[in-house]
């Protein structure tokens, strides 16, 4: 971990999936509940910006999908990346259930499996 409180990963995947429109992966090393995002750069000190995870929570990936904004400072330099190449990220964060005003229960099957049930 950085001294930004970043964690370097490295690419596993970068693919464009429609123009201009990317999904990049790496291994997955923490779990994470279903709407968190997390900060990424691609420097450990420089400036990061907040991406929502798409992978399941089984998976053994973390997948991020996102669009490039031309005049954006990441994205243009995310899209330049390729598997192998190293990106710093945070720890998930958010707490997308709770903001939304749903309740959350949990049910055992392999791993922890996440419903979401709208707060009536």
């Amino acid at each position: 971990m950085s001294e930004t409180g970043l964690t370097e990963v490295f690419i596993t995947s970068s693919e464009e999936v429609t123009e201009d429109v990317y999904l990049v992966s790496f291994k997955r090393t923490f779990d994470f509940f279903p709407g968190q995002v997390l900060g990424i750069a691609t420097e450990a000190d420089g400036p990061r910006r907040l991406y929502s995870i798409c992978s399941g929570n089984d998976d053994d990936e973390i997948k991020i999908l996102y669009n490039v904004v031309d005049e954006g400072y990441l994205t243009p330099r995310l899209s330049d990346l390729n598997e192998g190449d190293s990106i710093w990220i945070t720890g998930p964060r958010g707490k997308f259930p709770v903001l939304l005003g749903l309740h959350m229960s949990v049910a055992a099957h392999k791993k922890t499996i996440m419903q979401f049930i709208m707060a009536g």
